[in-house]
């Protein structure tokens, strides 16, 4: 799982095909391994991620035609006349878009291998141990992004170029996955620093900050929706807690300094993004 966990977003979030295919094989590979040394529990999520995988293999399988034409008629005329200029139209395959439902079928079988992965770690090292491994992850990716922003570098790794407008130098290109990784990782470190003491404790508080102040430089509005959500989620959770130790002037302050620190360093990303951005697309979360 460490492996999966820590390389495998690192390798430019699977947005060119030989690293989605490493990601997967690293995936597949890691859920072998798992399979064969743990008894992995009987969960309806492992049966759902299952059959969403079969269900996206079934759309690539071929068929004969006078079974796609039973099934959706319209969508087999659709398809004749696309196998008919590539010479052959008796078998054809339900997707309407093969390469990518195949690219999705990758995908779905990365998916279904981590969560393979990740049942198994529960089984052998506990939930703590799954969330240390995963914030650890985020704080690696909160590291690289830091030291990509502050070198001013507009390659990946000093190596790849996006090619396309809008993109993050950072192994997270897309600007909403990697302010979603992030904001995903921050109440999971606040929660680990809560475990925590010491040195370690300070890694993590740290870790948090530092994710928090970047989410926002991403530009992705999404991403700090996801976070200030996280926060609140951590918060109530843990009310009993930060009531008595007095977190909750140190929430809000980590809340106030990530914000003020973001429009500090990068005014005009984080505020023109917010000034011309569309919000519809956040109907979808409501």
């Amino acid at each position: 799982m460490v492996t999966v966990c820590l390389l495998a977003p690192q390798l430019l979030g699977g947005a060119l095909p030989w690293t989605a295919v490493l990601i997967a094989i690293l995936a597949m590979v890691g859920a072998g391994v798992v399979a064969l040394n743990v008894t992995l529990p009987k969960e309806g999520a492992l049966l759902a991620v299952f059959v969403a995988v079969a269900f996206t293999c079934f759309q690539v399988l071929p068929f004969p035609s006078w079974v796609v034409s039973w099934v959706s008629p319209q969508r087999a005329v659709a398809l004749e006349a696309t196998y008919e200029l590539l010479g052959s139209s008796d078998w054809l395959a339900f997707s309407l878009d093969p390469g990518g439902t195949r690219l999705a079928l990758l995908h779905s079988v990365t998916i279904a291998s981590g969560v393979i992965v990740g049942y198994a770690s529960v089984e052998r090292i506990g939930r703590h141990g799954v969330a240390r491994v995963v914030g650890a992850s985020v704080a690696l990716m909160t590291a690289i992004t830091l030291v990509h922003k502050l070198a001013g570098s507009d390659a990946v790794f000093g190596i790849y170029v996006p090619i396309e407008a809008g993109r993050s130098a950072a192994p997270l290109m897309n600007p909403n996955h990697l302010g979603g990784f992030l904001a995903f990782g921050v109440p999971i470190q606040l929660f680990l620093a809560r475990r925590s003491r010491d040195a370690e404790r300070l890694g993590w508080l740290c870790a948090a900050l530092t994710g928090a102040v970047i989410v926002p430089l991403t530009g992705s509005r999404s991403g700090m929706v996801g976070l200030g959500i996280g926060l609140l989620l951590f918060a109530i959770l843990t009310r009993k807690e930060l009531k008595a130790k007095g977190w909750r002037t140190g929430l809000v302050g980590v809340a106030i300094v990530g914000v003020v620190t973001a429009i500090a360093l990068d005014p005009a990303v984080l505020v023109g993004k917010l000034e011309r951005g569309d919000y519809t697309k956040l109907s979808l979360a409501v």
